[in-house]
């Protein structure tokens, strides 16, 4: 059976309104509600508001004061994504550092174009595509010192060009590099992971925390997120102080527990815990079971 053509018309604020308030939107008043759905979108706002709509009676809200409710998990949502960010930039940085300088020391200056240290020629081809692509666009003052001063028909060292690319190209980068070399032992070592069973695993937390990192950086709906793929506990964990208990491994505590584990190696000082708690210090039921926390969870932070 072919799918339908979308065809809804764009409507005017006032429309959408009118719209929100046929549903039994209650709790906020019509000049409060134009304000913000001139700030805000009707569709970003919907995104909050589903989970207390029947579906099945024309998307009539099934609570008291729907918009109380929808813009606490608006709020608490942006301060989730604030803290979550801030953290990935901690771990981003030294997941930098460490790929850099391990492949380096190891293996020379321009190791990400060399195919014998890699799993996959095709992905190498296209990740180095993506590396220079991002370098040839930076206006970095060290991109355009290095093509003012260098022979640049010789690719720039790991060094620079790795300060120029994002964090989907470290991860990809790490997780194709061959299993047993050296340097991607060492780099997993610096992380905790001491079993070449985990370095999969590893290479799965740097992709969901990815996700989590670019959602936060679109202000995109996080807190009630189903992710497509599994957060995979470590097979052999020998640091106590990770955290491997999540139950729903799709939605953010699973990313959450991840986070605060490199953390705890990485920037220790960030005091993560303690943010956290701060953060979710007025949280709900609710918020906390579309997030896919525990009930005991303040144990394990």
């Amino acid at each position: 059976m072919a799918k339908p053509i979308y065809n809804k018309p764009a409507l005017t604020i006032q429309a959408q309104a009118k719209l929100l308030y046929s549903r039994n939107l209650t709790g906020i008043n019509n000049a409060e509600l134009l304000k913000e759905l001139e700030r805000t979108s009707y569709y970003r706002i919907s995104g909050y508001a589903f989970p207390y709509q029947d579906k099945k009676n024309n998307d009539r809200f099934t609570i008291n004061n729907a918009w109380k409710v929808i813009k606490s998990d608006y709020d608490f949502d942006s301060s989730l994504r604030h803290l979550l960010f801030k953290a990935i930039g901690l771990i981003e940085i030294t997941l930098r550092t460490q790929l850099i300088y391990q492949m380096s020391i190891t293996h020379g200056a321009n190791w990400y174009s060399d195919t014998t240290l890699f799993r996959d020629a095709t992905k190498l081809a296209k990740d180095h595509a993506d590396l220079l692509k991002n370098w040839n666009r930076s206006s970095d003052l060290f991109v355009n010192h290095y093509n003012a001063t260098y022979d640049t028909s010789k690719e720039p060292p790991a060094w620079m060009i790795f300060e120029t690319t994002t964090f989907g190209s470290l991860s990809r980068y790490f997780e194709n590099i061959k299993m047993k070399d050296p340097a991607k032992n060492a780099i997993c070592n610096y992380w905790h992971i001491t079993d070449r069973k985990d370095y999969a695993t590893f290479s799965n937390w740097l992709k969901n925390i990815n996700t989590v990192r670019n959602i936060c950086a679109h202000h995109s709906r996080l807190f009630s997120r189903v992710f497509p793929y599994k957060a995979i506990p470590l097979q052999k964990c020998l640091d106590k102080n990770f955290i491997m208990n999540w139950q729903n491994n799709t939605k953010v505590y699973a990313s959450v527990c991840i986070i605060r584990n490199l953390l705890s190696i990485c920037a220790p000082e960030f005091r993560f815990d303690k943010k956290l708690k701060k953060t979710l210090k007025h949280v709900t039921k609710n918020q906390l079971s579309f997030m896919g926390f525990p009930a005991d969870w303040k144990k394990w932070f």
